[in-house]
């Protein structure tokens, strides 16, 4: 017992030594100041709640040191275990999204801990200042940092940010950054590759800013999605502050055109360059703005889905009338264009507008190229489903034209004809006089398909009425298993007919005797 209460008395004075914590410490807690200390966070703090705070890898590395090696459990808590050593320095990747952080905290503890981190996602958080980003930028092998949906201020001074000489993807998206701001921002980024300025409303206003200083020489590809952006102007602009910008992405914007109506101004100097341009779910309605994009002489690469333009096209037509109108383009929407496919586009694009009057400018180079082509015959081969054949029935002087669904059953057409006929279907036969064949075939089957029996536009179906004696014999062989008389049987049949048959009663004195012969 004396040893039980011993070792707990050093757990406690192991634990407190080594994370610092004194009797004053808790005789007097450490209080917010203000309401705003209470409700954010620090970087640091969740850094080690989320990375390092392990309470049953703690408690059992507790036990094992009480016991046996108390030694190396003080050398874990002050930071020298080979297992502390390899959590903090191993980690790579730090994600803390809507944490409310507002501050880093510890600088000397976070590039201990973050020392090899190489990606830093802190999206949706309270940081503003940018002496906290330029914390966060020192990180020593930071490649990818995102700092999207954060209220950053709008106010940075020219070299008030370390360099981060290896970061290569920065991430604002929704900061809504003046030009100016982001200017000095990646002033700090040289190797900076791909930025992401999607959902960030202002950027149509800011390029109203007459400085038309580039804001990054290394940014190769740029993210400008659901930005509000609406003319085309915007985007040449952009391009123009990013001179070795090769792929944008601008998709979600309602943009309509992608020309301007100045002769001064073309696609082919302004966007030169630019290798991949991803245009989905913009506002494209007219085929100029296609015929636009083909000045762009470099570009490639082209996803341009869900416009209004392609709205009412079928999928093969869509595919056709772009490919054909641009002549460079390897890639559409993801999928690339072989010699073949470029060939078939161009024949379908003649043929297409053949016998338009206003023809595409580009109509006369492909005819030049492939000659004038002939229409072609459309041959449909898909499986029919419908066929008008004719009825005939002599026993009731029943005949029409009926137009009949070849995905219906024999059955359905039986009781579809007894409707009209008054044959009952137990009383019906029903044959097939096909065009292709010289004998008729009597259908037996209810449930076979119409489809599979080669049904053609003008065949016709024979009814009749199947003979009595036929059903009797049918009847009572049905029921010789059962003791009964000939009388009963004949009973029996007589109920059955009249069930069958609402005209009962019709059979001469011939089938009775019939009857009572079996």
């Amino acid at each position: 017992m004396l040893n039980g209460q011993r070792a707990k008395n050093i757990s406690l004075s192991i634990c407190d030594s080594a994370s610092g914590i004194t009797d004053k410490d808790n005789d007097e807690p450490h209080q917010p100041e203000n309401e705003e200390e209470q409700c954010c966070s620090t970087v640091m703090d969740e850094m080690e709640k989320k990375y390092l705070c392990d309470e049953d890898f703690d408690a059992g590395i507790l036990l094992h040191s009480m016991f046996f090696r108390q030694i190396e459990y003080i050398k874990f808590q002050t930071g020298t275990s080979p297992c502390k050593l390899a959590i903090e320095k191993g980690l790579r990747l730090v994600v803390l999204n809507d944490k409310r952080i507002s501050r880093v905290g510890d600088n000397t503890r976070l590039l201990s801990l973050a020392e090899n981190v190489t990606e830093a996602d802190f999206a949706w958080n309270n940081l503003s200042e940018w002496s906290e980003i330029g914390t966060l930028l020192k990180l020593p092998n930071l490649r990818v940092f995102n700092l999207s949906h954060n209220p950053l201020n709008n106010q940075l001074e020219a070299n008030q940010l370390p360099v981060a000489p290896l970061l290569q993807t920065l991430i604002i998206n929704g900061t809504n950054l003046s030009l100016k701001t982001m200017r000095h921002l990646l002033e700090s980024t040289p190797a900076l590759s791909e930025l992401h300025l999607s959902e960030n409303r202002l950027i149509e206003e800011n390029t109203d800013e007459e400085c038309n200083e580039a804001l990054s020489l290394s940014v190769e590809t740029v993210h400008v999605n659901r930005c509000n952006i609406k003319r085309w102007e915007t985007i040449m602009f952009l391009r123009e502050l990013l001179p070795r910008c090769n792929s944008m992405f601008i998709a979600d914007n309602p943009i309509r055109t992608t020309y301007v109506n100045s002769r001064k101004v073309h696609n082919g100097m302004a966007m030169s360059g630019i290798n991949q341009l991803n245009m989905n779910k913009c506002l494209l309605d007219e085929w100029m703005s296609i015929e636009a994009l083909a000045e762009i002489s470099t570009l490639r690469d082209l996803r341009i889905a869900h416009n209004p333009l392609l709205a009412q096209l079928s999928v093969e037509e869509k595919m056709h009338l772009i490919i054909a109108r641009m002549p460079l383009l390897e890639i559409l929407n993801g999928s690339a264009i072989t010699d073949e496919q470029r060939e078939k586009s161009e024949r379908f694009f003649i043929r297409y507008y053949d016998e338009c009057e206003m023809k595409p400018p580009i109509f006369e180079k492909l005819v030049a190229r492939h000659g004038k082509l002939e229409q072609l015959c459309k041959v449909d081969l898909s499986p029919r489903k419908y066929a008008n054949v004719t009825a005939l029935c002599e026993e009731t002087g029943f005949r029409a034209n009926v137009k009949i669904n070849l995905d219906h059953s024999v059955g359905s057409l039986m009781r579809t004809l007894e409707k009209h006929t008054g044959i009952p279907i137990v009383r019906m036969r029903l044959f097939l006089l096909s065009s292709i064949s010289p004998f008729s075939e009597e259908l037996r089957f209810p449930n076979q398909r119409l489809s599979s029996l080669r049904i053609d536009d003008g065949d016709q179906f024979l009814i009749q009425v199947r003979s009595f004696v036929y059903f009797c014999h049918c009847f009572v062989r049905r029921n010789s298993c059962n003791v009964k008389t000939n009388k009963e049987i004949l009973v029996d049949l007589c109920t059955a007919e009249e069930a069958a048959d609402s005209r009962a009663g019709w059979w001469s004195d011939v089938y009775r005797e019939e009857i009572l012969k079996w």
